[in-house]
């Protein structure tokens, strides 16, 4: 086990939640979510995510990673990693990856929006998927959200295929078999806390049913109205109906998809890294829960997005503390 170790919140950007953390376990570096697609490139008072990995690892890319996790496949998880890697800013040697066929609920013969013929619908349904907006989000920035969730899953699965074909060792979580993923982190304590296979496939049910109910009550908004804007119907959605969005939309499953793991430093502490959006009391409730009683769980609103690192002593004294960061 690595005697020392460093955890970075990296600046995820003005945006609302979001979340990237660089781990450093001795010579073990990971790479856990990738903040927003627009933190690629530097905002004022905000550096890249380009720009910090090269402060941390050395300015010569690409970065050989140890390993990036996406924990879940959410925009301000999953991020610019499209963009890290199809430009060779990180070139990790594995990868730990929310499944995209559980995570957009997707049968193996399904094709993505199918039957979805009008675009704007099409953004739509895909940001509902997403963490709700507050009224305060400028309409600018709103319109770039909209087209990146329309977008997030096929820049996700091209970077999984490029991953592959570079000769990153990928392990979809909860459709690969992660022994030698696990082997290969052995000396860091890497385990895996969960969720379980059923919880996956539970919650991807739920993401699909509530995407189908989306795309139903969004094409019969469009339909009611000739000038339907995306904008001004997202906002229309958020401000007449935000409890109900809250309830139905597919969002919340797929937080409750997100990986959590932990890692060991020394001989007596453990890291723990708690799914961002994910705010439990112990990981037996995670792992009893079933189904809806999974949404009970959380407030997915992100009203603060929050990355937990606990240290722990493994036979009950607290040797330390490690980072911790809620960001409003």
């Amino acid at each position: 086990m690595p005697d020392s170790f460093k955890v970075h919140l990296l600046d995820v950007g003005p945006e609302e939640y979001g979340d990237a953390v660089l781990l450093e376990l001795g010579d073990v570096t990971i790479l856990i979510d990738g903040a927003h697609p627009a933190d690629h490139t530097g905002r004022e008072g905000h550096p890249s995510i380009p720009d910090q990995l090269d402060e941390l690892l050395g300015e010569t890319r690409p970065h050989t990673l140890s390993l990036l996790v996406a924990t879940h496949a959410h925009l301000d998880h999953i991020g610019c990693l499209p963009r890290l890697v199809k430009d060779k800013v990180i070139a990790p040697t594995w990868a730990l990856v929310a499944d995209p066929g559980l995570g957009w609920g997707r049968a193996a013969t399904d094709q993505p929006d199918a039957g979805v013929a009008d675009d704007r619908v099409r953004q739509l349904v895909a940001a509902v998927r997403e963490e709700v907006r507050t009224p305060r989000t400028d309409a600018p920035t709103l319109e770039q959200f909209l087209a990146d969730a329309a977008t997030l899953e096929q820049n996700y699965k091209t970077m999984i295929a490029t991953l592959v074909t570079r000769g990153t060792k990928v392990v979809r979580y909860g459709r690969d078999d992660d022994t030698a993923l696990l082997s290969a982190f052995k000396d860091v304590g890497l385990t895996i806390v969960g969720p379980s296979e059923d919880h996956l496939l539970e919650c991807a049910q739920i993401i699909r049913d509530r995407t189908t109910d989306a795309v139903d009550r969004i094409t019969d908004m469009m339909q009611q109205d000739a000038d339907f804007d995306p904008v001004d119907a997202y906002r229309r959605l958020v401000r007449q109906n935000f409890d109900a969005l809250d309830g139905q939309r597919p969002g919340g499953a797929v937080n409750l998809q997100s990986v959590i793991t932990r890692f060991m430093v020394g001989q007596l502490r453990r890291i723990d890294l708690l799914a961002p959006d994910l705010v439990l009391q112990g990981v037996d409730r995670f792992a009893g829960a079933a189904g809806q009683q999974h949404l009970a769980l959380v407030h997915d609103r992100h009203r603060r997005a929050q990355v937990g690192h606990v240290l722990d002593d493994v036979g009950g004294q607290n040797n330390g503390a490690a980072g911790g960061h809620v960001r409003e």
